[in-house]
């Protein structure tokens, strides 16, 4: 069965809690969601070896779609990193991180990103990934 996930690339490197992060595919997606008083979203790569998802939230309201002008934040960003033998990193908090959307619309986002870990971490890169539908969200409503 043919998937329906709109893929996009996702490139990022550095180290968390010691574990080296390099990827750089154009098979990463994103989600987004909403609960509350934060926006969260998660740009997601999963294969047979390895499980990488970058989460990151913003707290109030979220900017009106589509952003004119980019909009940068530093809030909430988690790392999990997994290999098929369990080895790396899981939901990793970021001690400090800074975000840039430069396009963000109801079909996707980009972005570039750098997330400080503490000790001498940092996992820095870029995105442009499409919303994939049932992962958080929901398909636009029809006119």
């Amino acid at each position: 069965m043919p998937t329906e996930i709109p893929f996009g690339h996702l490139d990022m490197e550095g180290t968390c809690r010691g574990v080296d992060v390099g990827l750089y595919t154009d098979k990463a997606f994103a989600s987004t969601a909403s609960e509350g008083e934060i926006t969260g979203f998660d740009v997601t790569y999963v294969d047979h070896r390895l499980q990488v998802n970058l989460w990151f939230g913003i707290y109030g309201e979220p900017p009106t779609l589509p952003i004119q002008e980019p909009y940068t934040f530093a809030d909430n960003v988690t790392l999990h990193w997994l290999d098929d033998e369990g080895d790396g990193v899981d939901e990793v908090p970021a001690e400090s991180a800074a975000f840039t959307l430069t396009d963000y619309t109801e079909e996707g986002m980009i972005g570039d990103f750098s997330a400080d870990f503490g000790d001498g971490d940092v996992v820095s890169g870029h995105f442009a990934v499409t919303f994939a539908v049932g992962y958080g969200i929901e398909p636009p409503e029809e006119p």
